[in-house]
């Protein structure tokens, strides 16, 4: 299953505005990769990640550091038979380690973990002088990235947790909840039959404790949907934020 996340809107803007380089900023575990893989998957022919963070990733920044700090400038002489003799070393990288990606706007390249880049501006400078779309993941504060920030190519999504109105979605009742800051009012939803069939009397009070003791992570969210437990998970979650954390 996917849930769906106010990120997707991001996502369609971002793809309809061809010269823009995507930066998605947030915490780690809050979903940033499975959206955005999701997205691309549906709407582009193709795409590969290169996680920073892995040995492949930082096998890559070692590769093109040399190029990337000296702005190098190139003319990509792409085959077109899918050999990948003439492919400029990017595209040779990518075959090399089981990937397919081509230098059109019908394929995106993925660079997970931005922060992990020795010279993240400089990487983005390089990698946008392709055709095919570029997207980044991010979980450092924009703070630090001022030069990031101010580009004006580069558009920038901030995800956080999933959000009650996300939660609500599960259940096909977020349109049927009127919640505002200033505490106009709440309209309790109708029994209905949620996106997969399946009849769900879901009220705003048990809702929202629910949304509460399951918390805001996408794993978590899932397995409390799909089997009612959330326990093991939320484990698992907080193992995973302590490790990322702690690197």
């Amino acid at each position: 299953m996917y849930l769906e996340r106010k990120i997707d809107n991001d996502l369609y803007i971002w793809q309809h505005n061809v010269n823009d380089v995507l930066v998605v900023q947030g915490p780690p575990c809050v979903g940033k990769t499975i959206s955005i893989q999701h997205y691309v998957k549906e709407n582009f022919e193709h795409y590969y990640i290169i996680d920073l963070e892995d040995k492949i990733g930082k096998k890559f920044s070692n590769k093109f550091s040399n190029d990337i700090q000296n702005s190098k400038d190139f003319s990509p002489d792409l085959s077109q038979d899918g050999d990948t003799h003439g492919l400029h070393p990017v595209f040779s990288f990518i075959y090399s380690n089981e990937g397919a990606l081509e230098n059109s706007k019908n394929s995106v390249l993925i660079i997970k973990n931005l922060q992990f880049s020795k010279d993240p501006a400089g990487l983005i400078n390089y990698l946008n002088q392709f055709d095919f779309r570029l997207i980044c993941t991010l979980e450092d504060s924009l703070a630090k990235y001022s030069n990031i920030v101010c580009s004006p190519y580069i558009y920038i999504a901030i995800m956080t947790g999933i959000t009650f109105q996300e939660f609500l979605g599960l259940y096909g009742a977020e349109e049927d909840y009127i919640t505002t800051v200033d505490g106009i009012g709440v309209q309790e939803a109708d029994d209905r039959n949620d996106k997969n069939g399946k009849h769900n009397d879901i009220w705003f009070t048990d809702a929202l404790e629910v949304y509460q003791n399951v918390g805001c992570y996408p794993e978590v969210v899932e397995t409390y949907y799909e089997d009612g437990d959330y326990y093991n998970e939320i484990y698992d979650q907080i193992l995973k934020v302590c490790k990322t954390i702690a690197r």
